[in-house]
Order: C-alpha cells, then structure tokens, then sequence
C-alpha cells in the first residue's frame, strides 16, 4: 500500500510541476518507498506547501474576477435585475448534473494517478497531441495540440457530419455500397 502511495504521490508531482513554474526544486523520482525517509518527506511537504499557495493564488484571483463580473452585471441591471437574471438563466438540477454534485467519489485512483471525479466541467483534458479524446462536457477539446472551444468543435463534427450523410444521399452510396456488397458478398443463391 505504500509503495502505491508513493507512485501516486510522483505522479501526482510530476504533474503538478509542469503545470506551474516557480516550484521548489523537487525531484518526484526520489519518491520511492526504498530510499524514502525523513529529509524526502519534508521535502514533499515543502513542495506541497508552494502548491497550496499557488493554487491559494488562483482561487482568490479568481474569487476577485467572479466579484467584478457579478458586481458590473449589478450596476447594469440593479440588484434585483441580477437576481431575475440569475433565476432565468441558471437551472440548479442541471448544474448538479454537469458538476456531479451528488457523485460519491469525489476523487478516483485509477493506475497509480488521481482523477477528479467532482465538477468536470471545469477540467481541462490532457493535451494530446494525435488525440481527439475528451471527457464529457470539457470545456476545450484539442485538435492536433490546439485548442478549440467545445462549441466550436461540436459544431464543425456536427457541419462535417451532415456534409458526409448529404453526398451519401446526392451520389446514393448507401445503395451502391449494398449493392456491391450483395454481388461481392460471401453465401450467395450459387454458393
């Protein structure tokens, strides 16, 4: 259990100290259960300290930008013209869904790596480069490295999509490709 511990643990530091710069110099593969110790746990924690202060950081910045948003659609509509605003626009069950409010787990273990399970809809995927693979309701989908907000991509798949189905439609492919089938097909009436 503790050498899973520690893989998820240099996993999970691996991770973080690409995602941001100005970290202390902590090397992730010195988390091994062999050689692990008191200097390697102070290490880790000193680490983890810089994390949290890190992520302290973005969520007050983004606490602040929140506040001005909220504040200027107030000064627009009026305090009470932002919460109509609010109880027109906002679903309360949908947004339980898509957060997945109600899940369990809020955090999984899955192959020596931590996987938050808890509001998705604010994670970004991994970016791959050859991979179109995203979870659901991410916000940007990445095409070749770049990338592209959902909507956009949704839409150019759905474009992409209905010009496919219309010139099976205008050349009737559907009906040669049975056709060929059926001449070309094993069983046949002289089998």
């Amino acid at each position: 259990k503790m050498e899973d511990n520690i893989l998820i643990l240099r996993n999970e530091f691996e991770r973080e100290k690409s995602a941001f710069e100005n970290l202390p110099d902590f090397k992730p593969e010195s988390l091994n259960a062999a050689s692990f110790n008191r200097t390697v746990a102070d290490d880790a924690r000193a680490f983890i300290k810089s994390l949290e202060d890190k992520y302290i950081t973005l969520f007050n910045a983004a606490g602040k930008k929140k506040s001005l948003i909220v504040k200027s659609l107030q000064d627009e509509y009026g305090k009470d013209g932002y919460i109509k605003l609010s109880d027109d626009y906002s679903n309360d069950f949908l947004s339980d869904i898509v957060k997945k409010a109600t899940a369990k787990n809020k955090v999984l273990r899955i192959d020596g790596r931590l996987i938050q399970n808890f509001e998705p809809i604010f994670l970004y995927p991994e970016n791959t480069k050859l991979s179109l693979r995203a979870h659901f309701l991410a916000p940007v989908k990445y095409v070749f490295g770049i990338p592209v907000d959902t909507l956009v991509f949704n839409l150019i798949v759905i474009w992409l999509t209905s010009l496919l189905f219309y010139i099976t439609l205008y050349y009737d492919l559907l009906k040669k490709v049975v056709e060929f089938g059926g001449r070309h097909g094993k069983g046949g009436k002289n089998s």
